[in-house]
């Protein structure tokens, strides 16, 4: 369908609001429409005026202002063209603002009564200017990733995607087991064992016969791997991929609730999705240099994009990219240490990589947990190789300095465990910024065992000891959210700051909560789902949280990516939101998600008794 034309001006129809409009009542919309031009400085509607029509900017821009405020600080917002405005004040019966066209501009108009029939008669036109944030982004569905409704991202796992496995029991013999794959011409095969399943497949069986010299009347059950990595049917085919990735396998076990589905095969998945990011997992994995390792690092940002372009939601490609980012991290620990320190070490990621929320590479944040006694006298210059390299695959370094190359975050597992107490005993600012990095830890390479002790002793603390709890919820209020008095965005020059003013505020508070009832997921979208199921949080608030973070995670992530091959944008900051490159339904939405972030920050100062 084409754009609505009205006495020669064109009219958006393919994106929200008016895109929910049946045939017929586009037809109703265009015979209603008026087009009104405006001269430098005419004020539209002012505030405390009841607001007859509603706009929608053809041409030119209009300022949306509060008279009341100080000098220099009115300016709200502006509107562009396909912009709208007036329905708010329409429904609220007045208007809170001043409109004022700031140069030559051109609108079309609805009277009233035509605007509030359509609102009325049509459940999403109407829901579009009244729903809060979820609501509104499940029903905007992201406009920018809906244009293809069969994509990869809402395929799910079904029989038209699954394989049918070769079972057998874990007494057949390994002969038997041989000739059953050949006839049924499978690859694998999947045996039970006590009730239990295990997974053998022909690479397996070829090292069990060659290099281990196995009897060919052997059991199979005895050289099958028992930790299978299962996904539930009806799950997403994207998450079956990260699943792969994280694990570096090429199947998944599919299981309906307790009964075994099926099985998903990564030549399944890459019939449907048609993405490098295997490809990048591939060279990984077959690095044999730290310089095969950077060339796969450095392909990252490519593949950034092409997630963006394929519309994969936002926690979706967090988690891809997460697992790439840890398979890369953790392979070049292992080119450089030697097996002594593997042993005897545990690698973590904190802060984003952490949480599995980093996106495009920041700084670096990680820390080293170090065996009791063990000593090694070239640990340090091996650190500060391994902080260098990550600078070469693109990492840069933390300016706080939370990395591996500093002593302060490098200790054997006792005084790690003094450090943590000290923490908790000690709650200033600063000491609340160290405790936040690292209740986001995940380990990723050396010996896993180490965290799981290091992780115990931060969990350990009492949940009653709300005060230390209540100095690291106060981070999330030290920030101002950017909204004015009304609730709109208030910008400057530079924009908006959208670490400190959304996701800073919503990340602290989680993980806050999450240390509070003992949640050890790290990741936020995690902690939310825990936080709801042990009822600290209500879904609805839940949803709204989710939304906002990753509404706020993909508007910087559009304007980074628009910047990267950008000289006139090198002195712009990663978290800067240009609010004047945003479109209407992103300012919106923006709006929204602050709205957001302002009532969580309301809740955690009602939860922690913070003044």
């Amino acid at each position: 369908m084409s754009d609505v034309v009205a006495s020669g001006h064109s009219l958006d129809i393919q994106h929200p609001p008016f895109k929910y409009l049946s045939r017929e009542e586009l037809d109703y919309l265009l015979s209603h429409l008026r087009v009104r031009d405006y001269e430098p400085g005419t004020i539209i509607f002012d505030a405390d005026q009841i607001v007859e029509e509603f706009y929608v900017v053809q041409q030119g821009v209009v300022g949306e202002t509060d008279p009341n405020a100080e000098d220099g600080e009115g300016m709200i917002t502006h509107y562009i063209a396909d912009d709208c405005f007036g329905a708010l004040a329409i429904m609220n019966g007045i208007s809170q603002h001043r409109f004022t066209a700031l140069e030559r501009t051109s609108c079309f108009t609805l009277d009233k009564p035509s605007f509030v029939s359509l609102i009325s008669d049509n459940k999403n036109f109407g829901n579009f200017f009244r729903e809060r944030l979820a609501a509104k982004a499940k029903l905007w569905n992201r406009s920018a990733r809906s244009r293809d409704a069969n994509s990869f991202m809402i395929s799910q796992i079904d029989s038209d995607c699954m394989r049918q496995p070769l079972v057998l029991s874990a007494e057949t013999s390994i002969d038997q087991t041989v000739r059953e794959m050949r006839d049924q011409k499978q690859d694998c095969v999947l045996v039970v064992k006590d009730r239990k399943y295990g997974m053998i497949t022909g690479t397996d069986l070829l090292k069990a016969l060659i290099v281990e010299d196995a009897d060919r009347n052997e059991s199979v059950g005895n050289y099958a791997c028992y930790k299978l990595v299962c996904v539930e049917k009806g799950d997403f085919l994207f998450n079956a991929l990260v699943m792969m990735t994280r694990h570096n396998i090429e199947r998944v076990v599919v299981m309906d609730q307790e009964k075994l589905a099926g099985i998903v095969e990564l030549t399944d998945i890459l019939s449907f999705f048609s993405s490098h990011s295997h490809v990048i997992g591939l060279q990984i994995e077959k690095a044999t240099s730290v310089s095969q390792l950077r060339r796969a690092a450095q392909d990252l940002n490519g593949l950034v994009e092409s997630l963006i372009e394929l519309g994969v939601r936002i926690p979706f490609a967090m988690d891809l990219l997460a697992a790439l980012n840890a398979r890369i991290m953790s392979k070049l620990y292992r080119f450089i240490m030697p097996d002594e320190v593997l042993n005897n070490t545990c690698l973590l990621v904190l802060g984003s990589e952490g949480r599995g929320e980093q996106i495009l590479k920041t700084d670096q944040d990680n820390a080293l947990i170090v065996r009791n006694g063990f000593v090694f006298a070239e640990l340090p210059n091996l650190l500060n190789s391994f902080s260098d390299e990550l600078v070469s695959f693109g990492f840069p370094p933390c300016p706080g300095k939370v990395m591996v190359n500093n002593p302060k975050w490098v200790m054997d597992e006792e005084r790690w465990q003094e450090q943590i107490g000290n923490w908790f005993a000690m709650p200033t600012p600063d000491v609340m910024i160290d405790l936040a990095i690292v209740v986001d830890a995940h380990p990723i390479a050396g010996d896993k065992k180490l965290f799981k002790k290091w992780q115990k002793r931060l969990f350990d603390q009492p949940r009653q000891d709300l005060v230390t709890l209540g100095h690291m919820a106060r981070g999330s209020l030290e920030f101002g959210t950017p909204l004015t008095f009304f609730g709109n965005l208030k910008t400057s020059n530079e924009g908006i700051d959208i670490k400190k003013g959304g996701i800073f505020p919503l990340v602290n508070g989680l993980r806050t909560l999450a240390l509070e009832n003992k949640i050890t997921h790290t990741n936020s979208y995690k902690r939310l789902e825990a936080l709801v199921k042990a009822r600290v949080i209500e879904e609805a608030t839940a949803d709204n949280v989710s939304e906002a973070m990753s509404l706020f995670v993909e508007i910087r992530l559009k304007q980074q990516m628009s910047r990267l091959n950008d000289p006139a944008a090198a002195n712009i900051g990663a978290n800067q939101i240009e609010v004047k490159k945003l479109n209407r339904l992103e300012r919106d939405l923006l709006r929204e998600g602050l709205q957001v972030v302002k009532e969580f920050k309301a809740l955690l100062s009602r939860h922690y008794q913070i003044e």
